[in-house]
């Protein structure tokens, strides 16, 4: 069973909403405590170092927990990597820094990260799609709602919503505090030349209500225009290389 964090504590996120309604969602999914969702789980230095970059309103974005590597020389390093997406851009990106051994299975930073990734560009004047999917819990015979466990994060949405983005990266978590509770699922699918991304929120008063609530989903279906390479120097100041052609474009 995939589980995904969900954080203690929470500021306020955006909702969205509007549009067509359609049938339940399929799944619930199992989420464990974490201090850090999204794209926040990437490093804050990498963050900093992309803020030149994340051009525009953030439409969906998630990132994996650093990790330690270790190369054929027997040295170290940590890697991390993340996306984020904007009505204007998609950005890819990974970050890399040398670790220094300073006990068994213990290592310390040495040096800046060194960022690598690319930058998808879009159309101008490019306007996301929103629905809205109401909860539709089913007759039981005993009354209660009947909760399937999510395999993974898309699982917990319904089939329809998710079609255009299967195969792609998933991400999903719950932020909540007293008399408030959000659960976000985002997904990003890259093909040949062309994007789709879902960001789907769902808000109630509690985290138990939460499984009976609409979710309000926004989706994006653009092709891309150029892509631009990122670089950074050797004191971690991100770059972005000479642009190509969506014609020129092989993934």
């Amino acid at each position: 069973m995939t589980q995904v964090p969900a954080p203690r504590g929470s500021g306020s996120v955006s909702t969205r909403g509007g549009g067509a309604v359609a049938k339940k969602s399929p799944g619930s999914i199992d989420y464990v405590p974490a201090d850090a969702v999204g794209f926040e789980i990437l490093p804050e230095a990498l963050r900093r170092a992309l803020s030149g970059v994340l051009l525009g309103t953030e439409l969906a974005a998630d990132a994996e927990h650093p990790v330690t590597k270790r190369q054929q020389d027997g040295t170290h390093y940590q890697f991390a990597s993340g996306w984020w997406v904007s009505s204007e851009r998609v950005v890819v990106v990974e970050g890399r820094r040398t670790l220094e051994r300073v006990g068994d299975n213990q290592f310390k930073p040495s040096g800046e990260w060194a960022v690598s990734g690319t930058v998808y560009q879009f159309p101008l004047g490019l306007v996301p799609e929103t629905s809205r999917w109401r909860f539709d819990g089913g007759a039981a015979g005993d009354g209660k709602t009947r909760k399937q466990k999510a395999a993974n994060a898309l699982d917990a949405l319904p089939p329809p919503l998710v079609a255009p983005v299967l195969g792609g990266l998933a991400g999903a978590w719950q932020r909540y505090r007293r008399g408030w509770a959000m659960e976000t699922v985002v997904a990003l699918r890259l093909t040949n030349d062309r994007v789709k991304v879902l960001s789907a929120e769902r808000e109630a008063s509690s985290l138990r209500a939460l499984a009976s609530s609409d979710w309000r989903a926004t989706t994006l279906d653009s092709p891309i225009v150029a892509a631009l390479s990122i670089t950074s120097d050797s004191r971690g100041r991100v770059e972005l290389g000479q642009s190509s052609t969506a014609s020129q474009l092989h993934r």
